[in-house]
Order: C-alpha cells, then sequence, then structure tokens
C-alpha cells in the first residue's frame, strides 16, 4: 500500500525530526496487522516512556479514516477521526488515512506512516536515549542478516501479509482458490524453516519475525 509520509528521526546533519525522549507520538491500532508490528517493536526495544501512543477504534470509514471514541481518544487534539491529524499535518492532505502513523508533537507533523519504515526507525533511532542493556542492544535489522532478512520479508510480505487480503477480499472463487493456495503456501514454507530454527533468519529475533507473526496472529490464529 502507497504511502505519503516517509521521512526518518535521526541525528544526521540537516535532519528536522531528532531523536527526543517524549516528542513523538504512535498512531496505531488492536485492528491493524501493520500498525501491531510497530507496537510490537515499540514494545521490544523499551519505548513505553519515549514515544507515547493514541489506539484508534476499529471502526473506519472512507472519508474519515479510523476513527477516536471516548473509550479510544486522540490523547493530543481530541480529535474525532484520524484524518483531522492527517490534515494537521499537511490541510491539502488527500490520500488515504492510515495506521500506524508516527507524529512529532514539537513540530505539529507526521513524521511517517509506513509500518515497516517505523519498525526501523524504533530499531536504532532512540538507542541513544536508552539505558544499557538487552533491549538497547537488541538489533532487528542487524547487518549480517540483513540480506537474508530482506528475502524473507519480501515473500512474506507478499504472499502472507498483503496475501490474506488478495484471498479474503476476492471478488471471484477462482480468484480466492488462488491466493487462499498462495496463503498456505508461503504458511508451509514458513512452517519448514521453523521446524530447523527458533526464529525466520536464524538464532535470534528480527524484524522478519515481528513483521510477520502480526499478521499470523490477527487473521491465521
Amino acid at each position: 500500500m502507497a504511502t505519503s509520509f516517509n521521512n526518518t528521526i535521526s541525528n544526521d546533519a540537516g535532519s528536522i525530526f531528532t531523536p527526543e525522549a517524549g516528542r513523538y507520538h504512535l498512531y496505531a491500532s488492536y485492528g491493524c496487522p501493520f500498525a501491531m508490528r510497530t507496537l510490537i517493536a515499540l514494545k521490544l526495544k523499551g519505548l513505553d516512556g519515549i514515544v507515547s501512543v493514541s489506539q484508534v477504534h476499529h471502526k473506519w470509514t472512507s472519508e474519515a479514516g479510523w476513527l477516536f471514541t471516548e473509550e479510544y481518544p486522540d490523547h493530543l487534539y481530541g480529535a474525532s477521526n484520524l484524518r483531522e491529524v492527517y490534515l494537521k499535518s499537511d490541510p491539502e492532505y488527500k490520500g488515504r488515512v492510515s495506521v500506524p502513523l508516527l507524529w512529532d508533537k514539537k513540530l505539529g507533523k507526521a513524521v511517517n506512516n509506513e509500518s515497516h519504515e517505523i519498525v526501523r526507525i524504533f530499531n536504532t533511532a532512540f538507542n541513544d536515549l536508552l539505558p544499557a542493556g538487552e533491549q538497547r542492544d537488541l538489533d532487528l535489522y542487524p547487518q549480517s542478516l540483513r540480506a537474508e532478512i530482506d528475502s524473507i520479508s519480501s515473500w512474506t510480505q507478499s504472499d502472507i501479509s498483503t496475501g490474506v487480503y488478495a484471498a479474503g477480499w476476492a471478488d471471484s472463487q477462482e480468484k480466492y482458490e488462488t491466493g487462499a493456495r498462495k496463503v498456505f503456501a508461503a504458511l508451509d514454507r514458513i512452517e519448514s524453516i521453523l521446524s530447523k530454527q527458533r526464529f525466520l533468519a536464524g538464532d535470534q529475533i528480527t524484524e522478519a519475525d515481528v513483521c510477520l507473526c502480526d499478521t499470523c496472529s490477527y487473521h491465521v490464529t
């Protein structure tokens, strides 16, 4: 799915989004597997006290996007729906209103709304703000495994993470059966890999596991 905001957070020269505790906010939903992967990464990296979170309601409309309710409020602006938040960043915004959305509270602007990119932001951007220990040292995209992770992520994304929607939303029985076979063939491939090792890319958890487990827990269980 195409996204509209693809900035990163770093201390690189010229970066307007720099790592600071309490500066950033994540809009997410337990009803969206793509948003769930960012919540998993946030927890694994111990960023709970650094990045705040608002959960949207599970209801979504094409006009307003995800909705806020009394039970699921917008903690920043008291908005009634997520489109109102998007419009604060860009008053001319006409695109899809999606979660996850990583937001800069200081500048009042969207940073990123692509789930895989946000996982990578959480993996490294705030390390210097974390205490020494396991969560700071955790690397979900280690240099030595990047080729393997990229390869796995490519086919799990197409065949499973988005494949379940291609099958579920198919407009004919033939398309459904083609899509479903593709999903289950990929799941068999996953089962074969995990019968030999604990994680998809070897003996340590990586973003490949993070980005797959949300879809499997949501659609397959």
